[in-house]
């Protein structure tokens, strides 16, 4: 059973979530893929957190690791630590696990298409998902969907109950999705591109509810995207992963006011801004590395403009810079924090 969740007193409340070295492998015949490689990080109570990097860094493997949905074979969590109230999941017998999927921690898939099963109407799917967990009739389940589909703000919930995903619009059957993953009210929201394929607008008004509901509920949420932008109104804290490490890890302000990390810089000059003329909008050089044979030392440095001798033979060491932020980068290996000027009063 989780711990208590109130804090002792006189010292700081334990972290919701605990992510501790984990390291996440896939094998195959043309090698070992590496996709979580010692990833640790930690998300407090009602905190939102932003996962960031391009396609391949790891982002989602991440997510998927918590929720122990690594498809094995070929897939396998081969170390690490994940504790959620106390708890370590990885050493949970599968039904226990299943307890804490939807009800501790849930999660809003990137292709509602394929997250809804198409032959069941959207109601019997989330009343299904709460009987599950809950001692309740039919009928009261039922009304627990319709009254999370009201919730997610689907017009006329009691008819859309009724019908089937293929009469749902994409936003609609995001929204769906969003009420899927909330039914059984948990702590921990995992958002894995919860906008992909959606138009602008529709995608505002996502984000919009994710953060709403996040706020209204005091919900952890772990926002995974590869878009700044995207989570920049969103997030508190970002964690920016490059081949299945992450690189940094900062607070907003911190990030886009001044990023550490060559490739966190290098992604934010990569924003596209109407107020930035076409030779201002810089785009990252060179492509990801090869997930079965990445660079000795630091996987970014054959795309790193600040590239040194010992970033090609020499992995760099997540260390903690300005107070609880952290960045992974032989620049700031000698690195300093500035003084602040004390201002006398007389």
């Amino acid at each position: 059973m989780p711990v208590d969740k109130r804090k002792l007193k006189g010292k700081e409340p334990l972290p919701l979530l605990e992510v501790r070295g984990v390291q996440t492998y896939y094998y195959t015949d043309f090698g070992v893929v590496k996709a979580v490689d010692g990833v640790s990080f930690s998300v407090r109570r009602g905190e939102k957190v932003a996962i960031i990097g391009e396609s391949g860094a790891g982002k989602s493997q991440t997510g998927m690791s918590i929720l122990r949905l690594i498809p094995s074979p070929p897939g396998r969590i081969v170390g690490g630590e994940i504790i959620y109230e106390g708890v370590d999941l990885l050493k949970l017998p599968e039904e226990e696990m299943r307890e804490y999927r939807g009800v501790h921690i849930g999660v809003i898939f990137q292709e509602a298409a394929q997250a809804l099963n198409p032959v069941y109407k959207v109601g019997t799917q989330i009343a299904d998902a709460y009987r599950v967990h809950h001692d309740c009739t039919k009928e009261e389940a039922w009304e627990k969907a319709v009254e999370m589909l009201r919730k997610v703000q689907i017009s006329n919930p009691e008819q859309r109950a009724q019908e089937y995903p293929h009469q749902f619009s994409g936003g609609m059957r995001q929204r769906a999705i969003i009420a899927l993953a909330m039914v059984n009210s948990p702590n921990l929201l995992i958002a894995d591109e919860p906008t992909t394929a959606l138009d602008v607008t529709t995608e505002a008004k996502i984000i919009k509810l994710i953060n709403d509901l996040a706020v209204k509920e005091d919900k952890a949420l772990i926002f995974i995207t590869h878009d700044l932008a995207v989570a920049a109104g969103l997030c508190d804290r970002f964690l920016i992963m490059y081949a299945g490490k992450i690189v940094e890890n900062s607070s907003a302000m911190q990030l886009f006011s001044d990023p550490k990390h060559p490739y966190a810089q290098q992604l934010l000059e990569a924003l596209i801004d109407v107020s930035k003329s076409e030779d201002e909008i810089m785009a990252i050089p060179g492509l990801p590395p090869d997930p079965y044979n990445r660079p000795k030392g630091c996987s970014f440095h054959p795309r790193c403009r600040k590239v040194k001798a010992i970033c090609q033979e020499v992995e760099p060491e997540m260390i903690t810079i300005e107070g609880d932020r952290q960045v992974a980068c032989h620049y700031y290996t000698d690195y300093q924090a500035p003084k602040l000027k004390v201002v006398s009063s007389s």
